[in-house]
């Protein structure tokens, strides 16, 4: 009898932590998105700095509630363009006569730094609190970040999405984590007057007027297993109970 009652107060404790863990994972989401290359990325907390010049304002994707969540897209098509002649895939291309990407902070967002200027005009994405409180400097250099196999990004953080694949159109499919507290998530394309910067300096975001072309993004959100340090708590709380039964069962057998 002390034996079942053992197992039986194990299995309740078993059951309660395998709840909890589940219990802040976000239930799976999917979306398709459709992104002009008037589309700035940079224009995502409207109600800090507006839009950059000549652009238009990114679809907002609500995020449900959670922990542990991780983008993926299934797919990226279409072509865009910074100037209306030269067309890229969503992984973006070299522009005739730039050697470097150096777009500033916008909006409290931070800019975009690439020192081979591969990838401008491709696709990028944003993950979002609510409108950015207060400005930062800070840029994200994309220079090898576009093969990685997966990214964890902060929020207001602008980071390289292309076709999702670690190749250029070929590879294993990028895994993006949400960042925690993240509420909506928006895509859209970097530019700017002088996308290489001046002098070394970057520039401010803007010159969409004469972009063209677009993107269909579909994309997944889901739960990813649960992280490393909360498999770490379960199982400190499952030996605490099995520490816990073994004491009464040597008490009760008088050892």
């Amino acid at each position: 009898m002390r034996f079942r009652l053992q197992s039986y107060t194990v299995g309740i404790s078993l059951t309660a932590l395998t709840l909890a863990l589940i219990a802040g994972q976000a239930s799976a989401q999917s979306g398709t998105q459709t992104v002009l290359g008037t589309t700035a990325v940079f224009g995502s907390p409207a109600g800090n700095s507006g839009l950059p010049g000549g652009a238009t304002a990114p679809t907002a994707f609500l995020l449900t509630p959670g922990t542990s969540r991780l983008l993926t897209f299934s797919s990226v098509t279409g072509s865009a363009s910074l100037n209306g002649t030269q067309f890229y895939g969503p992984d973006g291309g070299i522009y005739t006569g730039v050697a470097n990407t150096n777009i500033g902070a916008f909006g409290g967002l931070t800019g975009i730094f690439d020192s081979f200027k591969f990838f401008t005009g491709a696709l990028f994405a944003v993950f979002t609190a609510g409108p950015p409180v207060g400005s930062t400097s800070a840029q994200t250099d994309i220079t090898s970040t576009q093969s990685n196999t997966a990214f964890n990004p902060s929020l207001n953080q602008v980071f390289f999405v292309g076709d999702g694949l670690v190749g250029n159109g070929s590879g294993a499919t990028q895994q993006f984590f949400v960042p925690n507290g993240a509420t909506t998530l928006f895509l859209g394309i970097v530019d700017s007057n002088t996308v290489a910067g001046s002098g070394g300096n970057a520039t401010v975001p803007g010159a969409y007027g004469d972009n063209a072309g677009s993107f269909v993004a579909n994309f997944q959100v889901s739960a990813t297993a649960p992280e490393p340090t909360t498999l770490a708590l379960a199982a400190v709380a499952i030996l605490s109970t099995g520490v816990k039964c073994f004491r009464r069962r040597s008490r009760g057998a008088g050892i």
